[in-house]
């Protein structure tokens, strides 16, 4: 009887001082800045020099995973950068990003995107995203993009049938 209570007494304690820790904070100012800073960055390589690779290694972790539209999931820097290849012409590419918040290691950024696409031979489209990532502290205390899922506003262009 005297090794119920002992138990009992043990996990009434241990209950205690798991259910008292305090609930983690939310992200720091300083934190909120680093990740606003490195999408600037990644925005301005996008914008003037279109290098991919550069533009993977400021954005995404080693592993990220990109969820792009209407295609399966590509992981790590390499199939990033090949991806991006793959895109016709962007330019005027412009973030807004409408929420950060997170705690610890982890945060979210969830916002609005616009740009222009040419297509090769194609005339200019003008079109809007939305987007949602989950970012990771990386060992150096940088922040990085661990998942990005993305959806275009116009519907995706279906080629016409051949006769």
């Amino acid at each position: 009887m005297q090794t119920h209570r002992m138990l009992f007494l043990l996990a009434l304690i241990a209950c205690v001082f798991i259910g008292c820790q305090p609930a983690p904070q939310g992200l720091s100012t300083a934190d909120e800045q680093a990740i606003r800073k490195t999408v600037d960055e990644a925005i301005k390589i996008a914008n003037s020099t279109a290098d991919w690779n550069a533009y993977t290694k400021t954005y995404y972790a080693q592993d990220a995973i990109v969820n792009p539209p209407n295609a399966p999931a590509i992981k790590g820097h390499d199939a990033i950068v090949a991806m991006l290849k793959t895109f016709p012409a962007t330019s005027d590419f412009k973030v807004e990003i409408l929420e950060v918040n997170g705690a610890g290691n982890i945060a979210y950024v969830y916002g609005t995107a616009s740009f222009v696409v040419t297509p090769p031979g194609g005339k200019p489209v003008s079109d809007q995203s939305k987007y949602v990532e989950v970012w990771k502290r990386q060992a150096d205390g940088s922040w990085k993009v661990a998942i990005d899922i993305s959806n275009w506003d116009l519907p995706p262009v279906v080629p016409e049938p051949t006769k």
